[in-house]
This record gives C-alpha cells, structure tokens and sequence, in this order.
C-alpha cells in the first residue's frame, strides 16, 4: 500500500514542476526535463510493483489502482509533451 502512496506524492512532485515551469517561476530547460522523465519512469515503476508484485491486494482494488495509475499515468504525458514542445519552439 505504501508504495500506491508514493506513487501519487511522486505524481504530486511531477505537477507541482510542471505548474512551477508554465508559471514561469522555473526555467524550462533540458536538465530539468530529464529530470521530470527520471521521475516518470520511476512513477511506472510505482505502478508495475503495485499491480504486479503486492499480494495484498484483491482483484478489485487491482483493478481500482490500474484505472487511477493509467489516468495519471496519461496526465503525466500530456504535461511533459507540452514542457518538451515549449522547450522545442523556444
């Protein structure tokens, strides 16, 4: 369970970045993009031992998790898609 919790604070870090670089109050550069996809991969990470490796889970709470991670897991993407076009047409 632990790590469902962590999984959704990291997803917190990644939007608080993301709202800190649109508002303009951090620079858009590359470091700070790879920065933002190191820490995607370790959200998907979050979610494969969640799903895969927690037995204490039951097939509904499974299934509750995967509908929640894959909804952030495709905000995620939209914010850095839009961080990487912004960084590409500067």
């Amino acid at each position: 369970m632990i790590v469902v919790i962590y999984q959704y604070i990291l997803f917190f870090v990644i939007l608080g970045a993301y709202g800190l670089m649109v508002g303009g109050y951090m620079d858009i550069r590359w470091n700070f993009l790879l920065s933002e996809y190191g820490m995607f991969v370790g959200f998907l990470y979050m979610f494969y031992i969640s799903i895969y490796k927690s037995p204490e889970f039951s097939k509904r709470k499974i299934k509750i998790i995967t509908i929640i991670s894959s909804i952030l897991t495709i905000l995620i993407l939209l914010a850095l898609g839009h961080l990487l076009f912004i960084l590409l047409t500067k």
